[in-house]
């Protein structure tokens, strides 16, 4: 049997994949093992159908988006929070540009919401960290302490 050259593209294959002994069988630990479990896995692949990429801005994750948010928040969400939420969350850029008071910082705490409630879904832990950590710069003192008492109920 030949020696199979292995690229680097593979070996980042492997990481993602992350081979284990319980996927390659028992006593395959070592790495030579692990990248010809990874290459008959790569064999049986091919007759796989591809799924199409995780979308927040279609039609059925909005939903999602708003299911979650209902269970945590207590009033509705605008359809542009909602909006801005499901295109940030496709790592699209947003300028939300409304008037004062309209839920500009709402929507970033909404956003939070639901990205904690996805990272605990089994389904989207690659895409979101079990312990998500939001920063939010604020241009002024006013709108900083005005969230630290909405916070605190004070």
């Amino acid at each position: 049997m030949a020696d199979t050259v292995v690229q680097p593209s593979q070996f980042f294959e492997l990481s993602v994949l992350r081979l284990s002994p319980e996927v390659c069988g028992p006593g395959r630990r070592t790495l030579n093992s692990n990248l010809r479990c990874m290459i008959r896995l790569k064999e049986f692949e091919t007759d796989m159908v591809e799924v199409p990429p995780f979308k927040f801005t279609s039609s059925e994750d909005e939903e999602l988006c708003k299911t979650i948010l209902k269970k945590v928040m207590p009033y509705d969400t605008h359809d542009y929070q909602l909006s801005a939420i499901t295109h940030l969350l496709d790592g699209i850029d947003v300028l939300l540009v409304t008037a004062t008071g309209t839920g500009k910082t709402d929507t970033f705490i909404r956003l939070m919401h639901v990205i904690r409630a996805l990272s605990e879904d089994r389904m989207h832990t690659e895409r979101f960290p079990c312990d998500p950590v939001m920063l939010v710069v604020c241009p002024t003192k006013a709108l900083e302490y005005d969230m630290v008492r909405g916070q605190l109920g004070t």
